[in-house]
């Protein structure tokens, strides 16, 4: 009769399977009990997570590199030499009710100023007209602006009437001059006895205001 252990060292126990493997361990404890077949057995491939887990993580940074790389070019380049930041108003009511004076004036001079650090214009105007505000017509007052960059507005010149919407009453008593409510709706260029608006400034100015400047 032949032995148990003849018949294991001639038979392969293991399935023709090939997907079957061993661990180093367990290779070694079946080679302890039949040499022949531990050497037939493949050893199990290492496990792979770590790296897997490594290269899902350097894939992650690659694509936020790629991103930033191509939404960068894309984000708007700050502008040089500083700007006003100016509240925009949707109703008539909203404009004419930030202001604190109204007035209808007759620019006589304009100067470039850098003190504050940012360009702006200081102006001299002649109150011709006011609705709003304590400045009566033969006033002179003086303006600052923001002058040249996408915020000025350089076609406010010597010799141009407009319609002015200040702000800040009190700068009226101090050094600062006052200033518009904002650079594209505190002015209307006065045309042929009419307020014309800023391309920019879709509201009009209220009748009761038009009237008293003495316009339409």
């Amino acid at each position: 009769m032949t032995s148990t252990r003849t018949l294991l060292r001639d038979a392969n126990p293991v399935p023709e399977d090939r997907s079957a493997r061993l661990s180093p361990r367990g290779r070694a404890e079946l080679r302890a009990l039949v040499p022949s077949t531990a050497r037939t057995v493949p050893l199990a491939p290492r496990r792979t997570r770590t790296v897997r887990w490594v290269a899902g993580i350097a894939g992650a940074v690659a694509a936020a590199v790629v991103a930033v790389v191509v939404v960068a070019p894309l984000l708007p380049e700050p502008q040089s030499g500083g700007s006003a930041d100016y509240p925009y108003y949707a109703t008539t009511a909203e404009l004419e009710g930030e202001a604190d004076l109204i007035v209808r004036g007759t620019f006589t001079s304009t100067a470039r100023d850098d003190s504050e650090g940012f360009g702006r214009t200081i102006a001299s105007v002649d109150v011709t007209a006011s609705a709003k505000g304590p400045v009566q017509p033969g006033t002179t007052l003086e303006i600052a602006y923001s002058s040249g960059g996408a915020e000025g507005r350089d076609d406010l010149v010597p010799g141009g009437t407009y319609v002015i919407l200040l702000d800040d009453l009190a700068d009226l008593e101090g050094d600062w001059p006052p200033t518009p409510v904002n650079v594209d709706q505190g002015f209307y260029t006065v045309v042929d006895g009419h307020a014309v608006a800023h391309p920019d400034n879709p509201v009009p100015l209220g009748p009761e205001t038009l009237a008293a400047l003495g316009l339409s």
